[in-house]
């Protein structure tokens, strides 16, 4: 739709006593935060709820927890340290992240930018070199022995890793892992800047965030609450599903990395187009 910037404030009438509105307008000059048939906090929600799963779907970290879950000795608090080490990377990177976001011109201005065709086309070409990477590891492997043999071999010693681990050191290796990790920042930094740059109101961006943070936290959060919640009697669905995330979890990451990678590029070309 025709979007006119240059139009600070709603009508008077169309908005609350002593409440300004400064955000894009419809070609009607009327705010869309008041008039849209589908208000804008929830076309953002349903933005970021993707790429908050595509932030969870880390194979490699799921199976790191799960390897600690099933493990016989103090697996359960080395489980806890992993999601705890996990958010806290998380939350810096969400410090830092709106820190940054929320001082470019476009903040809460719901129109497209050229940062957003850049950051969006950025993260779209890095998922993509990562599932390119990935497929290129997948096809050297010439025959169907030699797979079954690299898929056995990786959970024993990441097994033998952990099982090393005290739960101090687990922490420090989570909290590094996801900060050194391409695919979080390609998914995380465009969520945050949907939620930064929205029209929708404070309290739908922030129910936003939070519902952000916990689904990227979810498969880490997730096996240790059951784990807490059912006890022991869990443990064999956590050991059936690391197995199966552990012999597929190079087809994972090319079918995440793919998808959200041609979608983001896609976005950001448009907001190109957009922007000229």
């Amino acid at each position: 739709r025709p979007r006119f910037p240059q139009a600070e404030q709603c009508r008077p009438s169309e908005i609350p006593p002593f409440r300004q509105c400064r955000h894009a307008l419809t070609d009607g000059g009327r705010c869309e935060r008041h008039t849209a048939a589908v208000p804008p906090g929830v076309v953002l929600l349903l933005q970021v709820i993707p790429l908050g799963l595509g932030v969870a779907i880390i194979p490699t970290v799921v199976a790191a927890q799960l390897v600690l879950l099933v493990a016989d000795s103090d697996g359960y608090r080395r489980g806890w340290a992993l999601a705890i080490g996990r958010m806290a990377g998380l939350l810096l990177m969400s410090v830092v992240g709106l820190f940054w976001l929320t001082s470019l011109p476009s903040f809460g201005s719901g129109l497209p930018t050229t940062w957003e065709a850049v950051i969006f086309t950025a993260a779209g070409v890095a998922l993509l070199i990562v599932a390119a990477v990935e497929f290129r590891r997948g096809s050297r492997r010439s025959s169907a022995e030699a797979g079954v043999g690299a898929t056995e071999e990786q959970p024993s010693r990441m097994r033998e890793l952990m099982d090393r681990s005290g739960a101090w050191l687990v922490f420090v290796l989570s909290f590094g892992w996801l900060i050194f990790t391409v695919q979080v920042y390609a998914l995380y930094v465009p969520a945050m800047h949907l939620i930064t740059n929205s029209s929708a109101w404070l309290a739908w961006r922030v129910v936003c965030f939070v519902v952000l943070f916990l689904l990227a936290s979810s498969t880490v959060l997730v096996p240790v609450l059951l784990l807490a919640i059912k006890g022991k009697s869990v443990i064999p669905l956590l050991d059936r599903s690391h197995a199966w995330v552990s012999e597929h979890s190079r087809h994972i990451t090319i079918i995440v990395a793919a998808v959200f990678g041609a979608v983001l590029l896609i976005a950001g070309l448009h907001e190109f187009l957009q922007v000229r």
